[in-house]
């Protein structure tokens, strides 16, 4: 026998088909260390994003969740040095059209009654563009507007409505019983001074045709216009009162020394004429209640 065939058999550190434990042994000693970035180049062992992971598994972790935020498209945000056709690239391929004028208004759950301004939407557009705002997004910006457009005009038209209402009450509360009456003079006003054109022209515009101030106005005005009538033609000779021009008569009655003596003194000639008119201020002061 030589030496060879006499020396013990050396065997391999790892035998080409073992398999469990001892095929692990290699990357079991690495794990073993506690320090499995001493295979990598010194740029990579320094980088601050390897600080916080400790071992192989961790980083494999790390990269699978990274690897699912990136997205089904593989899009990577441009960091802040990025270029612009690299910035565009990103918005184009999120869905940006190629161009502004690839925007279009959408047309499913729009309020009726609505339309955008064009020349609002040609402002608007290019700044989507600039902004990388998607054609999704967009519809979403414009469908949202639409609706907000939508709730400002109704809620403009209930309070107009409800001024409207509040206008006439006030109105019928202040003329009382002479409701009707002022409210032909005022109309004869505004009939004589513009004719049918300009009295279409006020109920056109509910908010000042129904407006106590300016109905005042023109019923005072209208009464000037009856009374050249009456001159003229000398069929009447009176108007029916408001409540506040009937109190005004009263004050000024009451501060009458005469007419206050006639009213007082059953015997006074005049005593029966001077109850009569007090009772119709009275009356017209308090349309609602029965006469003092």
């Amino acid at each position: 026998m030589t030496a060879l065939q006499s020396a013990p058999a050396i065997a391999p550190a790892i035998e080409p088909n073992a398999t469990g434990a001892a095929a692990n042994a290699g990357v079991s000693a690495i794990a073993d260390t506690g320090d499995w970035k001493s295979s990598l180049p010194d740029d990579l062992k320094a980088d601050p994003s390897l600080a916080t992971i400790k071992d192989i598994p961790s980083l494999a972790k790390g990269y699978v969740s990274a690897q699912k935020m990136v997205g089904a498209k593989g899009l990577i945000v441009p960091g802040k040095d990025a270029k612009p056709e690299e910035v565009s690239a990103f918005y184009t391929a999120l869905g940006r059209p190629e161009k502004a004028d690839g925007y279009k208004v959408p047309t499913e759950n729009m309020p009726e009654g609505v339309e955008l301004r064009p020349d609002l939407l040609a402002k608007a557009y290019p700044e989507f563009h600039a902004l990388g705002i998607t054609e999704q997004q967009a519809a979403g910006l414009l469908r949202l507007q639409a609706h907000m457009a939508h709730g400002e005009v109704q809620a403009q038209a209930q309070a107009k409505q409800q001024q409207i209402q509040t206008n006439i009450a006030a109105v019928k509360k202040d003329w009382g019983n002479a409701f009707e009456e002022k409210d032909r003079l005022a109309t004869l006003a505004l009939t004589t001074a513009g004719g049918d054109e300009l009295v279409a022209l006020v109920k056109g515009h509910p908010e000042l045709a129904t407006n106590p101030m300016f109905l005042n106005a023109m019923a005072k005005l209208g009464k000037e216009f009856a009374q050249d009538e009456i001159k003229g033609g000398g069929h009447r000779t009176g108007f029916a009162m408001s409540p506040s021009e009937a109190a005004g008569a009263l004050a000024m009655k009451k501060n009458d020394t005469e007419f206050m003596k006639a009213y007082r003194d059953n015997s006074h000639p005049d005593h029966s004429a001077a109850v009569a008119e007090m009772n119709k201020l009275y009356a017209a002061k308090n349309p609602q209640e029965p006469n003092a």
